[in-house]
């Protein structure tokens, strides 16, 4: 049956047009969406549109809860994206998923690719897990205002070594 991905797949929007994209470079553009696995960092929000996630319901979903780190250890992916560079970066220094001392970074929170007229958030970091003795992880900003045709370059020339 149909599912809130399907509805949203085809979708002009900055986040849909450019993930969908990105998978259709890396997978084809019948199968993209049979290979990937998409989510919201927080699973709830008191508003529509711009996030305005306050620090405690972030708090309470992620870190109580613990629900984006569950839904990780289910899925047991060898890549993570987070389109997310400009918020949490102080909630995710930790990534519970991680076996201890394994988390290696590539690029710091600090570090930015070209991207367009702009400069992009790359936090790149890998470490090993229960599943994986390889799991990479990046954290970037999100495709909205950016250059669409280097953002999808950027992000899939970083996913796919991985394939």
């Amino acid at each position: 049956g149909k599912n809130v991905v399907d509805d949203l797949w085809d979708k002009s929007w900055a986040y849909w047009s450019y993930t969908r994209k990105i998978c259709e470079n890396l997978y084809g553009s019948k199968d993209a969406k049979k290979f990937i696995a998409l989510t919201n960092l927080v699973k709830c929000s008191n508003t529509d549109g711009y996030d305005k996630t306050t620090d405690r319901i972030f708090k309470k979903c992620v870190q109580e809860h613990q629900v984006i780190w569950k839904e990780i250890e289910i899925i047991k992916p060898e890549t993570i994206v987070f389109f997310t560079f400009s918020f949490y970066k102080d909630q995710l220094k930790e990534l519970p998923f991680a076996l201890a001392g394994s988390v290696e970074e590539i690029h710091d929170c600090k570090h930015r690719v070209p991207c367009g007229q702009k400069k992009l958030g790359w936090w790149e970091r890998k470490c090993k897990t229960a599943w994986s003795d390889s799991v990479r992880i990046l954290i970037t900003g999100h495709p909205q205002y950016k250059k669409k045709d280097e953002y999808i370059s950027l992000i899939t020339n970083w996913i796919r070594p991985q394939l």
